[in-house]
Protein backbone atom coordinates (compact mmCIF):
# COMPACT_ATOMS: atom_id res chain seq x y z
CA UNK A 1 0.00 0.00 0.00
CA UNK A 2 1.29 3.43 -0.96
CA UNK A 3 1.83 5.89 1.91
CA UNK A 4 0.21 8.68 -0.14
CA UNK A 5 -2.91 6.56 -0.76
CA UNK A 6 -3.08 5.80 2.97
CA UNK A 7 -3.08 9.54 3.82
CA UNK A 8 -5.49 10.47 1.05
CA UNK A 9 -7.87 7.67 2.06
CA UNK A 10 -7.76 8.72 5.71
CA UNK A 11 -8.20 12.40 4.88
CA UNK A 12 -11.11 11.62 2.55
CA UNK A 13 -12.80 9.63 5.31
CA UNK A 14 -12.33 12.49 7.80
CA UNK A 15 -13.69 15.13 5.39
CA UNK A 16 -16.65 12.93 4.40
CA UNK A 17 -17.51 12.17 8.04
CA UNK A 18 -17.28 15.83 9.00
CA UNK A 19 -19.54 16.96 6.16
CA UNK A 20 -22.15 14.34 7.02
CA UNK A 21 -21.89 14.62 10.83
CA UNK A 22 -25.39 16.11 11.34
CA UNK A 23 -26.91 13.20 9.37
CA UNK A 24 -24.94 10.73 11.49
CA UNK A 25 -26.19 12.46 14.66
CA UNK A 26 -29.78 12.22 13.40
CA UNK A 27 -29.29 8.49 12.73
CA UNK A 28 -27.98 7.88 16.24
CA UNK A 29 -30.88 9.85 17.71
CA UNK A 30 -33.36 7.75 15.74
CA UNK A 31 -31.71 4.60 17.06
CA UNK A 32 -32.10 5.89 20.62
CA UNK A 33 -35.55 7.49 20.64
CA UNK A 34 -35.97 6.51 24.28
CA UNK A 35 -33.78 9.46 25.22
CA UNK A 36 -35.91 12.60 25.66
CA UNK A 37 -35.16 15.92 23.95
CA UNK A 38 -32.53 14.61 21.58
CA UNK A 39 -33.80 15.75 18.20
CA UNK A 40 -31.67 17.93 15.95
CA UNK A 41 -33.89 20.90 16.84
CA UNK A 42 -33.33 20.23 20.56
CA UNK A 43 -29.58 20.03 19.99
CA UNK A 44 -29.55 23.38 18.17
CA UNK A 45 -31.66 25.03 20.91
CA UNK A 46 -29.46 23.73 23.74
CA UNK A 47 -26.00 23.69 22.14
CA UNK A 48 -26.18 25.85 19.05
CA UNK A 49 -25.52 24.80 15.46
CA UNK A 50 -22.04 23.55 16.39
CA UNK A 51 -23.78 20.89 18.53
CA UNK A 52 -24.69 19.11 15.29
CA UNK A 53 -21.03 18.09 15.07
CA UNK A 54 -20.71 16.69 18.59
CA UNK A 55 -19.04 13.33 18.52
CA UNK A 56 -17.45 14.13 15.16
CA UNK A 57 -13.90 14.26 16.53
CA UNK A 58 -14.19 10.72 17.87
CA UNK A 59 -15.84 9.64 14.62
CA UNK A 60 -12.87 11.02 12.66
CA UNK A 61 -10.40 9.39 15.06
CA UNK A 62 -12.22 6.11 14.36
CA UNK A 63 -12.63 6.33 10.59
CA UNK A 64 -8.96 6.89 9.73
CA UNK A 65 -7.61 3.68 11.32
CA UNK A 66 -10.69 1.68 10.35
CA UNK A 67 -10.16 2.39 6.67
CA UNK A 68 -6.39 1.82 6.94
CA UNK A 69 -6.81 -1.52 8.77
CA UNK A 70 -9.57 -2.59 6.41
CA UNK A 71 -7.51 -1.93 3.29
CA UNK A 72 -4.26 -3.37 4.68
CA UNK A 73 -5.97 -6.58 5.87
CA UNK A 74 -7.80 -6.92 2.56
CA UNK A 75 -4.50 -6.66 0.67
CA UNK A 76 -2.88 -9.22 2.96
CA UNK A 77 -5.73 -11.75 2.83
CA UNK A 78 -6.21 -11.32 -0.90
CA UNK A 79 -2.57 -12.16 -1.50
CA UNK A 80 -2.58 -14.98 1.08
CA UNK A 81 -5.72 -16.69 -0.28
CA UNK A 82 -4.68 -16.34 -3.93
CA UNK A 83 -2.78 -19.62 -3.51
CA UNK A 84 -5.88 -21.37 -2.10
CA UNK A 85 -8.85 -19.73 -3.81
CA UNK A 86 -8.59 -19.58 -7.59
CA UNK A 87 -11.89 -17.74 -8.15
CA UNK A 88 -10.99 -14.04 -7.88
CA UNK A 89 -14.51 -12.96 -6.87
CA UNK A 90 -14.62 -15.52 -4.08
CA UNK A 91 -11.10 -14.54 -2.98
CA UNK A 92 -12.14 -10.88 -2.81
CA UNK A 93 -15.36 -11.77 -0.98
CA UNK A 94 -13.54 -13.82 1.69
CA UNK A 95 -10.68 -11.32 1.99
CA UNK A 96 -13.06 -8.37 2.24
CA UNK A 97 -15.19 -10.11 4.85
CA UNK A 98 -12.23 -10.98 7.05
CA UNK A 99 -10.72 -7.51 6.63
CA UNK A 100 -14.02 -5.89 7.61
CA UNK A 101 -14.35 -8.06 10.72
CA UNK A 102 -10.84 -7.22 11.89
CA UNK A 103 -11.16 -3.50 11.18
CA UNK A 104 -14.55 -3.23 12.88
CA UNK A 105 -13.40 -5.17 15.95
CA UNK A 106 -10.21 -3.12 16.25
CA UNK A 107 -11.96 0.26 16.27
CA UNK A 108 -15.32 -0.65 17.82
CA UNK A 109 -14.61 0.96 21.22
CA UNK A 110 -14.17 4.25 19.33
CA UNK A 111 -17.54 3.71 17.61
CA UNK A 112 -19.19 3.08 20.97
CA UNK A 113 -17.51 6.14 22.48
CA UNK A 114 -18.64 8.28 19.55
CA UNK A 115 -22.24 7.21 20.14
CA UNK A 116 -22.00 8.06 23.84
CA UNK A 117 -20.56 11.49 23.08
CA UNK A 118 -23.18 12.18 20.41
CA UNK A 119 -26.12 11.33 22.65
CA UNK A 120 -25.19 13.43 25.66
CA UNK A 121 -26.26 17.06 26.08
CA UNK A 122 -23.73 19.81 26.80
CA UNK A 123 -21.00 17.32 27.74
CA UNK A 124 -23.03 16.49 30.85
CA UNK A 125 -21.55 13.01 31.30
CA UNK A 126 -18.32 12.77 29.31
CA UNK A 127 -15.79 15.49 28.58
CA UNK A 128 -14.30 13.83 25.52
CA UNK A 129 -13.11 10.64 23.92
CA UNK A 130 -10.48 9.81 26.55
CA UNK A 131 -13.04 10.42 29.32
CA UNK A 132 -15.45 7.91 27.73
CA UNK A 133 -12.70 5.29 27.46
CA UNK A 134 -11.68 5.88 31.10
CA UNK A 135 -15.21 5.78 32.53
CA UNK A 136 -16.59 2.87 30.50
CA UNK A 137 -15.67 -0.73 31.30
CA UNK A 138 -13.98 -2.45 28.35
CA UNK A 139 -16.76 -5.02 28.03
CA UNK A 140 -19.32 -2.21 27.64
CA UNK A 141 -17.20 -0.56 24.95
CA UNK A 142 -17.87 -3.65 22.83
CA UNK A 143 -21.67 -3.63 23.37
CA UNK A 144 -23.28 -3.90 19.95
CA UNK A 145 -20.22 -5.33 18.19
CA UNK A 146 -22.03 -8.51 17.10
CA UNK A 147 -24.76 -6.57 15.34
CA UNK A 148 -22.21 -4.28 13.73
CA UNK A 149 -20.26 -7.29 12.48
CA UNK A 150 -23.46 -8.83 11.13
CA UNK A 151 -24.02 -5.73 9.02
CA UNK A 152 -20.51 -4.64 8.14
CA UNK A 153 -18.89 -8.01 7.33
CA UNK A 154 -21.14 -8.96 4.41
CA UNK A 155 -21.24 -5.33 3.23
CA UNK A 156 -17.44 -5.16 3.16
CA UNK A 157 -17.14 -8.61 1.56
CA UNK A 158 -19.58 -7.68 -1.21
CA UNK A 159 -18.03 -4.24 -1.62
CA UNK A 160 -14.56 -5.67 -2.35
CA UNK A 161 -16.00 -8.44 -4.52
CA UNK A 162 -18.04 -6.06 -6.69
CA UNK A 163 -15.29 -3.44 -6.84
CA UNK A 164 -12.93 -6.04 -8.22
CA UNK A 165 -15.53 -7.38 -10.65
CA UNK A 166 -16.46 -3.94 -11.95
CA UNK A 167 -12.90 -2.64 -12.19
CA UNK A 168 -11.69 -5.65 -14.18
CA UNK A 169 -14.57 -5.45 -16.68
Amino acid sequence: MDYRDFLIGGASGVVSRTLTAPLELAKIQQQNKFMPNTTLVDVIKKEGVSGLWKGNYSNCVRIFPQMAINFACYQYFSSFFSGYISNIELNNFVSGGLAGMIAMTAVYPLENARSRLSLQTNNDHYKGLIDVIRKTPTRQLYNGLRMSLLGFTPYNALNFMFYSSFSSS
